[in-house]
């Protein structure tokens, strides 16, 4: 931890953008074919929303980290695990763009409708 605390914050995001992007290119073929996903999807994720700073500074990154956060979303909405499923959404939601109901809008409908579950399945219900 005292090492990690050495390097500077900005250089943290930074590697925590691409070991994150690192990780997933492997583990993503396997999603698409329809696998389970295991622990290591989400680490890779993890790891790639501890990034955001970074994703920022390069807006064309965004909606490719968006459909993945949406891809979390559904893996972990799967496993039940909705606390997650919830955080995932709402980091997708921060990587559409401006506009996104206009040039994103299943994208954004998907991420909207996602969150909305797994924010019911929690409770987190207000009128």
């Amino acid at each position: 931890m005292v090492a990690y605390s050495l390097i500077p914050q900005d250089q943290r995001e930074k590697d925590h953008l691409r070991f994150g992007l690192a990780i997933c290119s492997s583990v993503l073929p396997s999603l698409n074919e329809g696998n389970n996903p295991d622990d290591v999807f989400f680490v890779a994720m993890n790891q790639i929303n501890r990034g955001a700073s970074e994703i920022a500074k390069d807006p064309s990154r965004k909606p490719m980290i968006a459909e993945l956060n949406l891809k979390a979303a559904v893996c972990a909405m799967k496993l039940s695990d909705f606390s997650s499923a919830f955080n995932y959404c709402v980091h997708g939601v921060r990587n559409l763009y401006e506009d996104h109901w206009q040039s994103q809008y299943d994208l954004s409908l998907q991420l909207c409708d996602q969150g909305a579950q797994a924010a019911c399945a929690l409770g987190n219900v207000k009128m």
